[in-house]
């Protein structure tokens, strides 16, 4: 079966691996994963109909918003990970593995300060 590490970035910030084992048990498995949420069929739209990247994108949504609450080891993520509905464990016992991911810094020269509105209305 086909091993491939993929790595997922977002915005330039932060960056996760995670490996899929190609095969026909791991895509019903993908599908499962894509399917248990309401919008799985816009998320595969999005995907331009590729599972993996649907799913890919679904497990980096989900592993960021635990990364940025806690900062997380590997083993301890995937941990969390496999707590959530709708997830498997991802050690690669069901295909799916978490490699590494890249912890986010948020710095404070990145980041903008816009005036939405003001007492003048505007």
């Amino acid at each position: 079966m086909k091993k491939t590490i993929y790595s997922v970035e977002w915005n330039g910030i932060s960056e996760i691996h995670i490996e899929i084992e190609h095969s026909e048990k791991t895509n019903k498995l993908l599908h499962l994963i894509n399917n248990f949420w309401s919008d799985s069929e816009e998320m595969l739209r999005l995907a331009k109909g590729d599972i993996t990247e649907a799913v890919l994108k679904r497990i980096t949504s989900e592993a960021l918003r635990l990364v940025v609450t806690e900062d997380y080891g590997v083993n301890h993520l995937i941990q969390k990970l496999s707590e959530i509905d709708g997830y498997p464990v991802m050690d690669g016992s069901c295909g799916i593995r978490i490699v590494n991911y890249d912890s986010i810094e948020f710095e404070p020269e990145e980041m903008n300060i816009l005036i939405v509105s003001d007492e003048n209305g505007k």
